[in-house]
């Protein structure tokens, strides 16, 4: 049986839910270097509630090369040493 693939939509759902239960987590964004489809850019930044008055997106990585697998595993291990859920994933 073949695997099925999540929508948008699935995304959205877990990350409102996420939200709901966790406001701290890690989103990952992977896309090809304009000009030159050979390179992939990451995006790996961290949604931090500090208190209620507080919150914004701190970068974990910012535009480097890598490649989509290796952004996920970058993500899931930052995720596990803070203790939060990597729960939004978009390759273009």
């Amino acid at each position: 049986m073949a695997d099925e693939q999540e929508t948008a939509s699935d995304i959205e759902v877990k990350a409102m839910v996420a939200i709901i239960h966790d406001p701290n987590y890690l989103r990952v964004h992977t896309y090809p270097k304009q000009g030159d489809d050979s390179v992939r850019l990451a995006v790996i930044e961290w949604w931090r509630v500090i208190d209620a008055d507080a919150d914004h997106w701190e970068p974990v990585v910012n535009m480097e090369p890598m490649e989509h697998e290796a952004a996920m595993t970058r993500a899931r291990e930052f995720a596990a040493e803070k203790g939060i859920p990597v729960i939004y994933e978009r390759r273009d």
